[in-house]
């Protein structure tokens, strides 16, 4: 591997999630490592000298009594081989008499040649004993404390002791850290092996935590809207060349037939032709643009579906019946009343005629409105010769289907119970004065 190549895999592992919480750990442990270690050495001399203080405290009595009953002591009591008492600062040997002031009162240490002999003194006041004078009980505590040589043995030993703990709390740490992070490295392995155009949904891995499970399953919703709109995005490229179809023929003919004729009656309704076909390609641009869009039926003014509706567009799509024994009509029962643009259920309506018209050679087709429904029903081929779900009828009955989708209705494509054809319904919802 080069160099360029091990430095990014470096940048990526300091950044990485892993690495900044191990490293974490790891600076903090040791920060708290040694601050116990120090804690730890002086918590050893602070408990020698509260002992050594105790102790003294307990020969304060001994010094007393032997004061008050002993008089041939010339102001120097041994209490034990390590302990004197000194009646009066003049009694104090020249090496302790020079590091104690006359006249202090209380607990001090005393260190001397280097440190390499170590005292404590106690001073008592007791007139009753001693007059004016304090008496100064004197413990040697060299022999007591640890030497250099223990100390650095305690410490050593602490030292690896709490390294060893440290270590072993380091690799817990790694695993802990390496485990906790393993659901996120997969599910970074899963995005980043998957193609780009690969929107299916990722695995939840089995240990992963609840957060890791909620960023999962959000992740996954994504993907859906995602893969949703994309489709959609598609689908808008082939229902606009299937709609736009019909009204740009029209305006081709136009355009031909106002070429070899200048009367004017004829202009004029070539005119009105090449008006309605550009009006229809303007419903069909906006109303497909809304089924792009998420825009729903919340801002569209309720209408009512009447007769002049129905009859217009079996009139529009009536040349799909030339040379056909075929029969076009409306059956009004009510007018329901939607939330919905014109346009969208002229193109609704436009699509299921188309269909039935198409599939018809011989019989009717007929459109049936009440106020919940709308039907389209024919005698043509029927479903036994396509497929049994309205995607088989071509991209007129996936407009119709995502038109429903979209203002929610419902749509189904169904056989004549045994007579020949079949029948496009559309359940609108309930309108706003029903």
């Amino acid at each position: 591997m080069n160099n360029t190549g091990r430095k990014g895999i470096d940048q990526y592992s300091r950044r990485s999630f892993r690495f900044q919480i191990t490293s974490a750990f790891i600076l903090m442990a040791s920060v708290v490592v040694l601050i116990q270690m120090f804690l730890f050495g002086v918590a050893i001399k602070d408990s020698e000298d509260a002992v050594i203080e105790r102790r003294l405290s307990l020969y304060r009595d001994i010094a007393l009594r032997g004061f008050q009953y002993h008089m041939d002591n010339n102001g120097v009591l041994s209490i034990d081989s390590l302990t004197t008492a000194y009646k009066g600062h003049g009694h104090l040997p020249d090496h302790l008499r020079e590091n104690i002031n006359q006249g202090w009162h209380g607990v001090q240490e005393i260190s001397l040649n280097n440190d390499s002999e170590e005292y404590m003194a106690l001073t008592v006041y007791e007139p009753s004993v001693a007059r004016d004078e304090l008496i100064y009980i004197i413990e040697n505590i060299s022999q007591l404390e640890a030497n250099e040589h223990q100390s650095a043995l305690q410490i050593g030993v602490y030292s690896i002791v709490g390294i060893i703990l440290f270590a072993l709390t380091c690799l817990s740490m790694v695993f802990i850290v390496r485990r906790l992070t393993a659901p996120l490295i997969k599910l970074s392995h899963q995005l980043h092996h998957a193609e780009s155009d690969d929107l299916s949904l990722l695995d939840i891995p089995k240990s992963a935590p609840e957060e890791v499970r909620q960023l999962v399953t959000n992740l996954n919703h994504y993907r859906q809207r995602l893969k949703y709109l994309i489709e959609r995005e598609r689908s808008f490229t082939s229902f606009a060349s299937h709609e736009l179809r019909t009204p740009l023929t029209v305006m081709r003919g136009v355009a031909t037939l106002l070429t070899i004729s200048t009367e004017p009656s004829f202009i004029q309704r070539q005119q009105q032709r090449l008006i309605k076909a550009t009006t229809d390609m303007n419903d069909v641009v906006e109303t497909l643009l809304g089924l792009i869009r998420d825009a729903g039926q919340e801002h569209s003014v309720p209408i009512s579906i009447g007769r002049e509706i129905l009859e217009q567009v079996l009139e529009d799509n009536r040349q799909l019946l030339t040379s056909k024994a075929v029969d076009a009509g409306v059956i009004l029962i009510s007018k329901p009343i939607v939330r919905a643009p014109e346009s969208v259920i002229r193109i609704l309506l436009s699509n299921l005629v188309r269909n039935a018209m198409a599939h018809t050679s011989h019989g009717s087709v007929t459109v049936e409105v009440n106020g919940q429904y709308l039907r389209v029903i024919d005698s043509g081929s029927g479903l036994n010769t396509q497929s049994q779900t309205h995607e088989g009828y071509g991209i007129g009955l996936l407009i119709v289907n995502d038109i429903c989708r979209k203002y929610g209705w419902t749509f189904s494509l169904t056989g004549n119970n045994g007579q020949p054809g079949c029948t496009a319904s559309v359940q609108f919802n309930p309108g706003p004065d029903q």
